[in-house]
């Protein structure tokens, strides 16, 4: 970022965050593309099966606690999932980002949704179960 402020653009309030968001959504994704053990499920073979479940229910879970359970799922998951949730990305970008098919990333996506959907419902349930003791 210090190394580029020269080519920083103010454009309304907000404009320094955008631009400096940008810089590291970039960067990570470079370090995603160079480092090796990074995987992209691309054989349909390769995927677990989860089953769909419905849309989870979020009251009484926080958001950081959220954030913490997106950070648990496997790299590609939560690759393709943060792109197209947090950056708007569609799942064409995010085939072109990532290398991959773009019928590739709308599965990484859906099965995202579905892993964080029984995260979220585990991790609710053993709250539960710890207040209940």
């Amino acid at each position: 970022m210090f190394r580029s402020i020269d080519s920083f653009e103010y454009r309304g309030k907000g404009s320094l965050k955008a631009w400096i968001t940008r810089i590291a959504v970039n960067e990570a994704l470079k370090h995603i593309k160079q480092n090796a053990d990074f995987k992209i499920i691309t054989d349909e073979n390769d995927i677990p099966d989860i089953e769909s479940e419905e849309e989870p229910d979020l009251d009484e879970i926080s958001e950081q606690e959220i954030m913490e359970i997106i950070r648990t799922l496997p790299d590609g998951y939560r690759t393709v999932f943060n792109l197209f949730v947090f950056e708007e990305k569609s799942h064409k970008d995010i085939a072109e980002i990532l290398g991959i098919a773009e019928n590739s990333s709308a599965s990484q996506f859906h099965r995202a949704k579905a892993m964080l959907a029984r995260k979220i419902k585990e991790y609710k349930m053993s709250k539960t179960a710890q207040y209940e003791q």
